[in-house]
């Protein structure tokens, strides 16, 4: 985690890059220091777990959300939620799904490894505020329940 005043870390894992640009311009309506930082498959997540080819950054700096969604292509995501169980010093960064569809049996599955809450990705563009906003909120209760 971050200090106090730094901003809040968000990576966002998505093949649709039309939905990275709405969630960053619905976030910035949210009352939050934000950065974000974007990979768009599975395997780009994977590096970044790993800190493997161009992720290769400061082991320190770690997200405070991922934003996931449940289709990930080259590395399935409940397999990336594994990995970063296994990742000690990213182990507790809570995990979100932002996705078009979630069946009962992915929710179940994604919540016994710990996928914090669920998000479903609005059809018309107007609506992306609503959704960001409701994660927005929730961000800020984990980041606060992380600090107390």
């Amino acid at each position: 985690m971050n200090g106090k005043d730094s901003p809040y870390l968000i990576l966002m894992a998505d093949g649709h890059i039309e939905d990275h640009e709405l969630v960053k311009k619905a976030a910035a309506v949210c009352n939050m220091n934000m950065v974000f930082t974007s990979v768009y498959n599975g395997s780009q997540l994977k590096d970044y777990i790993l800190r493997r080819g161009v992720y290769q950054i400061d082991p320190d700096i770690h997200p405070d959300l991922i934003i996931m969604d449940v289709n990930l292509q080259g590395v399935s995501s409940f397999e990336l939620i594994r990995l970063l169980q296994d990742q000690e010093k990213m182990r507790n960064i809570p995990v979100c799904f932002l996705t078009t569809e979630l069946q009962e049996e992915q929710k179940a599955r994604a919540e016994k490894l710990g996928v914090k809450d669920f998000f479903k990705k609005p059809l018309k563009e107007e609506d992306w505020s609503k959704v960001v906003n409701e994660i927005c909120t929730c961000a800020l209760k984990w980041k606060r329940g992380a600090e107390s």
